[in-house]
C-alpha cells in the first residue's frame, strides 16, 4: 500500500463510520439546562434512550405563599396532585426530525394539567425554540428558552427517565 493510499483510506474513514451513529447522535447541543422564557423555570434535557426527556430542574419560587412545595395541583390524576413541582417530568418523547431539530414530543403544563405536542429548535448554541401545540402545529405557541450554566442548586428531587410526563 502507498502512503497516498493509506492517506486517501484514513480520509474517508470518518465518512464510512457516519451511518453507525445512533439516530440521535445530534442531541447533544439540545442537552442540558434551559431558562424559560418567563425566567421562573430552568428545565434540564436528557437523553431518554432514543428520545429526549426533560424535568423542571429549578423554580425560581418552589413554595407557596404559605411556606408549602409548590405541587402538581391540576393534574387529572387526583393520585398525582401532592408531587411537588420541582423535579416534575414535563418534556418526554422527543425525536430527532433532521439537524437540531426535534418533534414528535410532548409537553406538560402544569398550570392546566394538560400535555401537548411538542417540537424544538436549536436555534444558536444558547437559545432554544419550544413549540407546544394542540394537535397540529398551527394550533400552537412558540417560547424563546436561553440556555442555563446549571440548575441553580434548585430541585433535590431524584429524576426518574422513565415514566410519561407529569410524573417525578
Amino acid at each position: 500500500m502507498t502512503a497516498n493510499s493509506v492517506r486517501s483510506a484514513l480520509l474517508a474513514l470518518p465518512l464510512l463510520l457516519l451511518p453507525a451513529l445512533p439516530a440521535g447522535a445530534n442531541q447533544s447541543g439540545v442537552l442540558g439546562h434551559w431558562l424559560t422564557e418567563n425566567g421562573k423555570a430552568i428545565i434540564e434535557i436528557v437523553s431518554c434512550g432514543e428520545r429526549l426527556c426533560g424535568r423542571i430542574a429549578w423554580l425560581r419560587k418552589q413554595r407557596d405563599i404559605s411556606g408549602r412545595l409548590k405541587t402538581d395541583a391540576n393534574n387529572p390524576d387526583p393520585g398525582a396532585r401532592a408531587r411537588p413541582l420541582c423535579g416534575l417530568r414535563l418534556i418526554d418523547s422527543l425525536a430527532p426530525s433532521g439537524g437540531q431539530s426535534f418533534g414528535d414530543g410532548r409537553i406538560y403544563n402544569a398550570k392546566n394539567g394538560k400535555t401537548y405536542g411538542l417540537e424544538v429548535n436549536l436555534v444558536d448554541r444558547d437559545t432554544l425554540e419550544v413549540r407546544g401545540y394542540y394537535g397540529i402545529s398551527l394550533l400552537g405557541r412558540t417560547q424563546s428558552w436561553q440556555r442555563a450554566e446549571s440548575d441553580r442548586g434548585g430541585c433535590t428531587m431524584r429524576f426518574e427517565t422513565a415514566g410519561p410526563v407529569g410524573s417525578n
